[in-house]
């Protein structure tokens, strides 16, 4: 099993059934940190088993390893009739609302499934002091 795409951005919609991404992001710019803040990631992740039970586990973590918050997620058995190839994938589209930024620095969000860690994804808090409004 391995993450096939992952992107964290400002906002996201649904456009014919299909996830639209609205302004990836490469770091977050706040006002100014402490803040609550709202965003979004996209993953993708391939050759998922399709016996047995599969945990996938978020994790959001502060630049020192402390947890910001976390997901799990149980995924259903996926029907043989479904699979393309023999292969399983899903894609995970998830809004985080309000999440607190308690400091400046590099966050990461870290996915496992079953215990096995598949990947962990930084992003950068840099608060930018500009007010646009």
């Amino acid at each position: 099993m391995f993450v096939a795409n992952y992107v964290y951005s400002e906002s996201m919609r649904e456009e014919n059934g299909k996830p639209v991404i609205i302004n990836p992001l490469t770091m977050i710019c706040p006002f100014a940190v402490p803040t609550n803040y709202s965003f979004y990631f996209s993953v993708g992740v391939q050759d998922i088993p399709i016996n047995g039970e599969v945990k996938l586990l978020f994790q959001f973590l502060d630049p020192s390893g402390q947890k910001v918050l976390e997901q799990l997620f149980t995924l259903p058995n996926i029907p043989e009739s479904s699979l393309n190839g023999g292969k399983a994938g899903i894609q995970i589209n998830v809004a985080l609302q309000n999440v607190v930024l308690k400091q400046s620095g590099v966050y990461t969000t870290k996915l496992s499934c079953n215990d096995d860690v598949l990947g962990e994804f930084p992003i950068e808090v840099i608060p930018n002091g500009k007010n646009d409004g």
